[in-house]
């Protein structure tokens, strides 16, 4: 099988990971790989939820270096922070199409390897990682993956505005960079209250996206 645990920041990915994790090591560990990317410099080499557990990960720079370490013993695979896997700037070699070319056949690559793993070799994967950016884009490959899991684990968070169920991750500044990590930066928020904040961000925030359809707000 092959798991996606998502949802916004706060919604407890990682503690649904580990449950995972717990189950498929439990008569042994060896058999078990864990990844998370080398950009993601919290928590050292380790996967750590915020209830202070912590799983041993090797950091990896792509996906594509995930084989090298696979035995014929491998039984599972967990992937944490999926999203920040080749997540390619939008704007790269825009005028060439290069841009295009590249990602696609990574992706495609990557979707392929995914599947022979799971499908030929029968290893079992959990990716766990954001689907969506504190703007609503799509964040990296994330998106492309989810379209392959035969299990979605959507997770939500508790919105620090009202009771309601966060589903969206907000930054609390304004960005002038792709990614900004560290938790102490964003904050969960329902569908509502991250509207509302990107209007206070920004006045003409519904505007500005509605002209961009040539529709009238």
């Amino acid at each position: 099988m092959i798991v996606f645990i998502t949802g916004p920041m706060f919604s407890s990915k990682s503690k649904r990971m580990e449950e995972y994790y717990s189950s498929a090591t439990y008569n042994n560990s060896d058999d078990v790989l864990v990844f998370k990317p080398s950009k993601d410099t919290r928590d050292d080499g380790y996967i750590e939820s915020r209830s202070g557990k912590r799983i041993q990960a090797i950091k990896i720079d792509s996906l594509l270096e995930i084989p090298k370490y696979i035995t014929e013993s491998t039984t599972d695979i967990f992937i944490d922070e999926i999203n920040f896997f080749e997540n390619i700037p939008e704007e790269q070699n825009l005028l060439t199409g290069e841009f295009f070319i590249e990602r696609e056949k990574r992706i495609h690559t990557i979707i392929l390897l995914f599947e022979y793993l799971n499908y030929e070799k029968g290893i079992n994967i959990f990716l766990a990682g954001l689907d969506f950016n504190s703007e609503r884009k799509p964040f990296g490959i994330a998106p492309f993956l989810i379209n392959i899991a035969t299990s979605i684990d959507k997770l939500n968070a508790r919105c620090v505005k009202c009771p309601a169920p966060a589903t969206h991750t907000n930054y609390k500044g304004i960005k002038d960079v792709e990614v900004v990590v560290g938790s102490d930066e964003y904050e969960a928020l329902c569908a509502y209250h991250w509207f509302k904040a990107q209007r206070e961000k920004d006045p003409e925030f519904l505007e500005n996206n509605i002209k961009k359809l040539e529709l009238k707000p």
